[in-house]
């Protein structure tokens, strides 16, 4: 029996089948699905559990679904758990991922129609709609830092407080160009404040709203010994005049998972009382780094299942990660004014842990998951914004929980709002299953005002 347990609310469609491949894609808000939701990308690896190496490559592909027939793209040595290699379909013929050579981070362009390739100079993140250009990060920057990065370039010369050379880039894939939009002194000096110069910074987690409008960025720093220890910026930029907002609140808040919704936008807050100071840079000999180690494989019932269905005895799990405060989503709107405001926050129980967010295409509907919780279960749940009402679609056992080879939920919403690809580590291996989700059932059941 597989330890999860999905809800009358979704279908699986299909599951990844290898035996011998551990499989997952990684981050959220990429579609992971042709169009026509034939075509499932995925990167695959015999070893599950391990830190990534410099000498451990993953093998990209995608399967034919319902078949399961398994199509070879190429292998990466550019890859960390939770992004994959930044795998994406940059049109249903097309696929861009993230390698190395030379020693330096590159992209390949793959045209499953002919099975040729062909290089990018630099590596990608976010892919503007179209996919002919992407807005990235220098992930040689990011490998010294607490961002996600890759173990596959290893360039000292990046290291430090600041890399002179760091920033946002725009990529032109079609004549592989790149030029540097936005740098790090831009950031640093937007709402500059004292203790900034004491600080090591980077960038990370580029997400592109829906349109390609509006981009953001979280800014991050902290002591230059102890980059586990960080302080948050969220920046949200316009991708055509490149003016740059910092999200009010910021000292008082750490965020961390972020979902646009058209111009508007949630993230996950983390609020505490305690403001940023001077202090919280000084040089620190106890570097929070965590061993990898793997833990024992938690037990999952179907008990416990039923009591998460129930709504009304679902836990009220108030998770105080920081001093003072609750931690839950907040939505943020644009006024006139263009300055973004909060507008509410989403306070019902499943929103008390962290998740990755995304939104339906007509702006109603939120999907996400959560962390595991001290079941080592983690959930997955629809959200209607009008109702204020919520459904459990899924549970699974979280193996790898607090583990650095950790498999998030990361639900990847279709592009028509029709189905959601999980990455799900129930049984101590990877796979990736891709859910249909029942919109009558679901809006029956959430979106009828009583």
């Amino acid at each position: 029996m597989n330890d999860y347990r999905i809800s009358k609310y979704i279908k699986k469609v299909f599951e990844t089948p290898s035996d011998r491949f551990s499989e997952w894609f990684g981050y959220y808000n990429y579609d992971t699905l042709t169009s026509n939701h034939r075509k499932l990308l995925c990167n695959r690896i015999t070893e599950d559990g391990v830190p990534p190496r410099a000498d451990l490559k993953v093998e990209v592909g995608y399967y034919e679904i319902p078949s399961g027939e398994w199509h070879h793209v190429g292998f990466s040595d550019s890859w960390n758990w939770q992004q994959g290699c930044m795998a994406q379909w940059l049109s249903d013929d097309e696929i861009i991922y993230n390698t190395s050579e030379n020693n330096h981070h590159i992209a390949i362009i793959y045209d499953t129609r002919t099975g040729n390739d062909r290089k990018i100079d630099w590596a990608v993140y976010g892919i503007m709609p179209g996919g002919k250009k992407s807005i990235t990060l220098d992930m040689e920057r990011a490998h010294w830092c607490r961002a996600y990065h890759y173990q596959s370039v290893k360039d000292k010369s990046k290291d430090g407080f600041i890399f002179e050379g760091d920033g946002i880039f725009e990529i032109d894939l079609v004549s592989n160009t790149r030029r540097r939009i936005i740098s790090i002194q831009d950031i640093l000096s937007l709402d500059p404040k004292p203790y900034f110069t004491k600080a090591k910074h980077w960038l990370e987690h580029i997400m592109i709203n829906q349109d390609g409008t509006k981009f953001c960025v979280l800014h991050r720093f902290s002591s230059v010994t102890n980059v586990y220890s960080y302080k948050t910026r969220l920046i949200v930029i316009d991708a055509s005049t490149l003016e740059m907002q910092s999200i009010d609140g910021w000292e008082n808040t750490q965020w961390s998972h972020f979902g646009w919704n058209g111009n508007d936008f949630a993230i996950y807050a983390y609020p505490t009382r305690e403001k940023v100071n001077e202090k919280d840079f000084e040089p620190n000999d106890k570097i929070k780094s965590g061993p990898f180690q793997l833990r024992y494989k938690p037990k999952f019932s179907m008990t416990l299942f039923v009591k998460m269905i129930a709504r009304n005895v679902l836990p009220t799990r108030a998770l105080l990660k920081m001093k003072g405060g609750i931690t839950t989503y907040q939505y943020y709107t644009q006024k006139q004014n263009k300055k973004y405001c909060l507008q509410r926050v989403f306070d019902v129980d499943p929103f008390l842990t962290d998740g990755h967010p995304s939104f339906t295409p007509d702006g109603r509907y939120m999907i996400t998951d959560t962390y595991p919780d001290k079941y080592h279960c983690q959930r997955l749940y629809v959200y209607d914004l009008q109702t204020s009402k919520y459904l459990l679609l899924g549970a699974f056992n979280a193996y790898y929980d607090k583990n650095p080879a950790s498999c998030d939920l990361h639900p990847k919403l279709s592009r028509d709002g029709m189905t959601v690809v999980v990455d799900s580590a129930h049984d101590q291996k990877h796979h990736m299953l891709v859910l249909d989700l029942d919109w009558n059932l679901i809006k029956k059941q959430i979106s009828q005002y009583e």
